[in-house]
């Protein structure tokens, strides 16, 4: 599972610029996306200035949400990010 997430990217994609997009299309501010993964507000403002990439599991929940929300209006979602089935 870790190849296939790093495959993707999920972890890269994820910066200040995303989110502000993110949160720009939900029409929420930081604190409410915070909420939204189950973060304390402060916490995530912290890792969104920090220079360490998101943690797995916050990336994964960020995409989910991106791609729910974003995929009708961009071509840079990730939507299959549970299909382990490379070449099968």
């Amino acid at each position: 599972m870790d190849t296939h997430y790093e495959r993707l990217g999920i972890k890269k994609r994820w910066d200040k610029q995303r989110v502000d997009r993110l949160c720009g299309v939900l029409r929420i501010n930081y604190g409410e996306l915070a909420s939204l993964v189950h973060e304390s507000h402060e916490e995530f403002v912290k890792k969104l200035v920090s220079t360490k990439p998101f943690s797995g599991p916050l990336s994964l929940l960020l995409t989910i949400i991106e791609h729910r929300y974003l995929q009708h209006y961009t071509k840079d979602t990730i939507g299959e990010v549970f299909n382990f089935s490379y070449g099968r």
